[in-house]
């Protein structure tokens, strides 16, 4: 019975001790927005009330606002200098610290339509408007900041209602406005809690979306790679199983070479899979390409038939590269043989090499970004059937066909081009694929040199 106290206290500990990370970030998403936004909600404010302040002359309106900046400045500094674990006072003082920001911001509204100039009163009304509109199109979904911006603009609304039934109470019975203004009110509370509901309903059906797309793409992969590795076990116990009932001696070293070479394409299916989860071990060494390359156009020629005609432009005096070597050149295999099986019987076949500068960062097409820098680039250029524009966007998914249906696969596997994919980006490069239907594929693999130039 001790025991089972002791454990529920531990619990209670444990529940206590909850993590408020995650609703700081809410929070932090919610009140933030793009560079342009966040310009412009400090930079126009700033200069509509500077306006109202010099021709009233009222330096109350400045102190309010630099209150609200200052206000603003502490939140912003406070949820971004928050990390995980957070307290719940941390959260809660998050929570104080938009009180105080809103709040502000709003006694700068009321107190310009208190002046009772016209010019203040009208930009209260804007300032109320834009902060209203603020509060609809908010980024985040966090309820408490709802309350948080809703209660003062609702204070505001009703404030310089009942300023104004006053104003008219000779013409009109004071409970007409007020109940305008309620209405209006009433209103744009049922309008933010609309726009919180479909905000988070949203949420939730992006985050179900990107779930289904990922078991989606976990699911692919299984397929692929369960299918592979059947099909090479298959073929390891097949031979290992007739090796057993062959006698002559011939016939049980072939079933032993067909078993390794079937265990050797597993070695190679799962190296490609390291490639693809960025998981590789590189030996990364100073690599001088037109070297490197020279050596594997003789190899490349082997493998085509004779009518593909292989044509090489290796410029010498181009910086070296630093890269695993070996594991280059499984790569170059890779995309020699699907661009052999994307000519068919026939066709050119263009193994080049290319310096390329870039002056400002550039997003490749496998999705990793390419920094500020001098490149080589390695293209591989065939006047094929090309890739259909539908398939380029899924290119460097595993197990993708791009292949017409009944195409054999050939020496290729569906993890050739994520496996290039990987290892471009293991070694600071990336990939990219140009095509077009009936003009050929233009694969290009970009490997940073060693010394940059200034």
């Amino acid at each position: 019975m001790a025991g089972t106290f002791a454990r529920s206290r531990s619990l209670a500990v444990a529940t206590q001790t909850r993590d408020y990370f995650e609703p700081l970030a809410a929070i932090r998403q919610s009140i933030g927005g793009t560079q342009v936004e966040m310009f412009g909600r400090f930079l126009l404010p700033a200069l509509g009330i500077g306006m109202i302040a010099a021709l009233l002359a009222d330096i109350t309106i400045v102190m309010l606002y630099m209150i609200y900046g200052t206000a603003q400045i502490v939140m912003f500094g406070f949820l971004h200098s928050r990390s995980s674990p957070a307290s719940r006072t941390e959260y809660l003082f998050a929570l104080g610290l938009c009180v105080l920001s809103s709040c502000s911001f709003m006694i700068i509204a009321i107190y310009m339509w208190s002046t009772g100039s016209l010019l203040a009163q009208f930009a209260s009304c804007l300032m109320a408007l834009g902060f209203a509109i603020y509060g609809l199109t908010r980024n985040g979904a966090v309820f408490a900041l709802l309350v948080i911006d809703g209660v003062p603009i609702a204070v505001c609304a009703l404030y310089s209602t009942w300023f104004m039934s006053n104003l008219l109470a000779d013409k009109v019975h004071p409970v007409v406005p007020l109940a305008m203004g309620l209405l209006v009110v009433a209103y744009y509370f049922v309008s933010l809690y609309d726009v919180f509901v479909t905000r988070r309903e949203l949420k939730i059906a992006r985050d179900r979306a990107v779930s289904a797309e990922r078991l989606q793409a976990v699911g692919h992969l299984t397929a692929g790679v369960a299918h592979d590795f059947n099909n090479i076990l298959t073929a390891v116990l097949g031979h290992l199983d007739l090796y057993g009932h062959l006698s002559h001696p011939v016939e049980k070293d072939n079933c032993v070479t067909e078993a390794h070479n079937a265990a050797t394409r597993a070695a190679r299916l799962t190296a490609q899979l390291l490639f693809f989860a960025r998981k590789a071990r590189l030996s990364a060494k100073p690599t001088d390409l037109a070297e490197c390359l020279a050596g594997f156009s003789e190899r490349a020629r082997d493998l085509l038939p004779d009518s593909i005609d292989l044509h090489v432009n290796l410029p010498p005096g181009l910086p070296s590269v630093m890269v695993d070597p070996d594991q280059l050149l499984t790569v170059l295999l890779q995309l020699i043989l699907n661009a052999r099986d994307g000519l068919g019987a026939a066709g050119e076949l263009t193994l080049g090499l290319e310096p390329l500068y870039l002056s400002k960062s550039q997003r490749m097409q496998a999705g990793n970004e390419l920094a500020q820098g001098a490149y080589c680039v390695i293209r591989i250029d065939d006047n094929g059937a090309g890739i259909h524009p539908d398939h380029l966007t899924h290119i460097f998914e595993p197990f993708y066909p791009t292949k017409a249906r009944g195409q054999a696969r050939g020496q290729t596997s569906g993890l050739g081009l994520p496996m290039a994919a990987g290892f471009a980006e293991q070694s600071g490069g990336a990939i990219s694929i140009f095509s077009k239907l009936g003009s050929g594929t233009t694969v290009s693999l970009v490997l940073p040199v060693i010394s940059n130039p200034q």
